[in-house]
């Protein structure tokens, strides 16, 4: 990876009194909060590091900037088909802020070197921003790298030991970035669209929740009916008590105030073992949702909710109870070495598979552009 150092644009936390509503505006107001003095810039190029502390573990990453040559070189690998109607979004959005307000998130396999030189630093700097506790419990605590010879240690580490990452967060943001060099690079007058903000955070330092569903799949067919059709392609147990699945190819269901496990039949792992990877999420999608329900847009469809795993099954069994239609499935987390086989091989995760931590926030670490 070709990392680059950037001046940095952060938050003057004592004009804010209430970050969540701060940092939760700061895509739509960005350019009247800096025009007020809201942010601070850093005058010299630097490296970042950021550490991110939750209540069971603490992530520690490194915030650079990157050559969006090596997206569109296939260095940085994607496992998310990207919208262009989202893209459109985010293009309004960049040109309009003309900023970077949050770093895309990619992930690495662990390489020491460069986690002993973070370790190092962070135990013998002061940090120059720290935000307490959020609504999600997280606290974000940034120092700036600003010593030549570290900086140049770090560079050298990521081209010599980081030859590919992976977008753990952020496909619409990086396919954006790529989309607007291709069409202003060589045009005087336009921003600067060469360069990526990211925060790199190793495969160790990186955790892989599940995105669970909620279906309204009821409507036109009895619960008799359904489990029938479901069984002719799981095995269906009742459970005692609600859990999330205990391994991959399991899915827990509720449905009429009951808990079940589900098990795909071996006939129907058959069907897939041409696949990369067999994915939970897919088999949901396609054996259920759309053989069963008969919703053929999973993504866009407003009869599926997606819940992130970290919300619990309280979340999921609330809205199923409050509504005699619904149906709410948990699925086991995609494992990273999965996700890894699935990017190198060019292939695309269903829609709402995976939802990382750590999670990076909107307007704690900026770059203009």
């Amino acid at each position: 990876m070709r990392i680059t150092t950037f001046k940095a644009l952060y938050p003057d936390l004592n004009f804010i009194t209430e970050s969540e509503s701060f940092f939760e505006g700061v895509k739509q107001a960005y350019l009247e909060l800096k025009e007020s003095n809201f942010f601070r810039s850093k005058q010299d190029e630097s490296l970042y590091i950021c550490e991110i502390k939750c209540e069971d573990r603490t992530y520690t990453g490194l915030i650079a900037a990157v050559d969006i040559r090596d997206y569109i070189e296939g260095k940085i690998k994607k496992h998310e088909l990207t919208l262009s109607a989202k893209e459109q979004v985010h293009v309004n959005m960049v040109l309009k802020n003309k900023a970077f307000l949050k770093p895309v998130l990619l992930t690495y396999p662990y390489v020491k070197d460069i986690h002993d030189i973070l370790l190092k630093y962070v135990n013998n700097h002061k940090p120059f921003l720290k935000l307490e506790k959020d609504v999600h419990g997280q606290e974000h605590i940034f120092w700036q790298i600003k010593e030549a010879d570290v900086i140049e240690k770090l560079k050298s580490l990521f081209i010599e030991e980081v030859p590919i990452t992976y977008i753990a967060d952020g496909h619409h943001r990086t396919s954006t970035t790529s989309l607007l060099y291709n069409r202003l690079a060589g045009k005087p007058e336009q921003d600067d669209f060469s360069r990526l903000l990211v925060g790199f955070f190793p495969s160790n330092e990186l955790r892989i929740d599940e995105f669970n569903r909620v279906v309204e799949a009821l409507n036109e067919i009895s619960t008799t009916t359904f489990m029938a059709k479901i069984s002719s392609v799981c095995n269906i147990e009742p459970l005692e008590f609600g859990r999330k699945p205990l391994e991959k190819y399991e899915i827990t269901m509720f449905i009429n105030k009951e808990w079940y496990s589900l098990k795909w039949r071996p006939k129907v792992l058959q069907k897939y073992a041409s696949e990369a990877v067999i994915i939970d999420a897919t088999l949901l999608n396609i054996e259920i949702i759309e053989n069963i329900v008969g919703i053929k847009n999973i993504r866009n469809d407003q009869r599926v909710t997606y819940i992130e795993g970290p919300s619990g099954i309280e979340t999921i069994k609330n809205m199923v109870v409050r509504s005699e239609h619904c149906v709410g499935f948990c699925l086991f987390p995609i494992q990273l070495d999965e996700l890894m086989k699935i990017s190198d091989v060019g292939e695309a995760l269903p829609p709402k598979s995976t939802w990382f931590q750590p999670r990076l926030r909107n307007g704690l670490i900026i770059m203009d552009h």
